[in-house]
């Protein structure tokens, strides 16, 4: 009788543990790198992405991050607990990242190498897809978590901005063809987007490694170097759909992104000219925000979501703040200039 109980009793141990992993394979899991100033963004984003999500399945959204205030945690909580299929969770890297020199440029901080620890933090897992905080998400995400990926390192579409600049700037190509190893015009993928095959993975690389490669020499473009470096040949490659980047004007005199991106291989071109008409995620990638500028590319996307974020106020009148800052230097550097010619 004893042994009977203690078997069923493992039966129902079993049972549990295996309804426990059902329902996590069947969960969207969802990972950020942010600091507290993009908060604010990285909550339009959210509620991007919970007001396209069409399934009755788990969204898990993790933050990794070393300095988000408790009052804007408490804000996103407060954001996602209207819909019970959301769950959100801060992580804090400090421990991880402290003591490591790695590079940093303008709008690219020390937060776009937390990804790295993905691999160590996540490990129980098959899937996790990374998403940069500049992106507005106008479909349901589960779609994309789950195209298949078996037997490649992660998927993440071209980086078509590179494959342009391959024929633009002096030097790119033998960096792209030479440091980095990608031999085509368009195998070097776009990293703000990625799904990582956790299980493949984890066979070839652990965070350390990657921590320790960022660190052996200046990488242009960093942690998204070292991504192109480490996982080249086995990447699923997405529809530009799946990262569709915004086109600036006026950063390069006379020119426009999209002058840059015609560059690239034609077929690769023809289908980013396909995914501006219906993009899936919007990527306002480079120093050219919404936020910042409201009339920028695809600045509608942006806003629309906005005005369903608490923090609606608050990106408002920093846009503000930020045009009453902008006509103060243009001011200066005029009176400057007037001093001299």
């Amino acid at each position: 009788m004893k042994n009977n109980f203690i078997f069923l009793f493992f039966i129902f141990l079993y049972i549990i543990n295996f309804i426990i992993q059902l329902k996590k394979n069947n969960s969207v899991i969802i990972v950020l790198s942010i600091n507290n100033f993009y908060v604010p963004y990285v909550s339009v984003m959210i509620e991007s992405i919970i007001q396209n999500a069409k399934q009755k399945r788990k969204y898990e959204i993790y933050i990794l991050t070393t300095n988000i205030s408790l009052k804007n945690k408490e804000n996103l909580k407060y954001q996602i607990k209207k819909d019970k299929r959301f769950s959100i969770e801060f992580i804090n890297v400090t421990n991880f990242i402290e003591n490591k020199n790695l590079n940093t440029f303008a709008h690219l901080t020390i937060e776009t190498y937390f990804r790295f620890l993905i691999f160590d933090l996540f490990p129980n897992y098959k899937k996790i897809l990374y998403l940069d905080s500049d992106l507005i998400i106008n479909a349901d995400i589960s779609e994309l978590y789950d195209i298949n990926i078996e037997g490649k390192y992660l998927a993440a579409a071209k980086d078509i901005d590179t494959a342009g600049s391959l024929n633009f700037q002096v030097g790119k190509k033998k960096y792209i063809n030479e440091i980095i190893g990608c031999k085509g015009d368009d195998e070097y993928f776009q990293a703000g987007v990625i799904l990582f095959n956790i299980f493949e993975i984890k066979k070839k690389v652990s965070s350390e490694i990657l921590f320790y490669i960022a660190q052996g020499r200046k990488w242009e473009w960093m942690d998204q170097d070292v991504l192109n470096f480490v996982f080249k040949g086995k990447i699923f490659y997405l529809n530009q759909r799946w990262n569709c980047i915004m086109n600036w004007v006026g950063l390069i005199e006379n020119k426009t992104r999209i002058d840059i991106l015609k560059l690239a291989p034609k077929s690769l071109f023809n289908e980013y000219l396909e995914a501006r008409k219906n993009p899936l995620i919007i990527h306002y990638a480079g120093s050219q925000k919404p936020w910042e500028n409201p009339f920028c590319d695809f600045s509608n996307y942006f806003w629309k979501y906005a005005n369903k974020s608490i923090y609606i106020n608050q990106i408002i009148i920093q846009n503000k703040k930020k045009k009453k800052i902008q006509k103060l230097l243009i001011k200066y550097a005029k009176f400057i200039f007037s001093l001299f010619y």
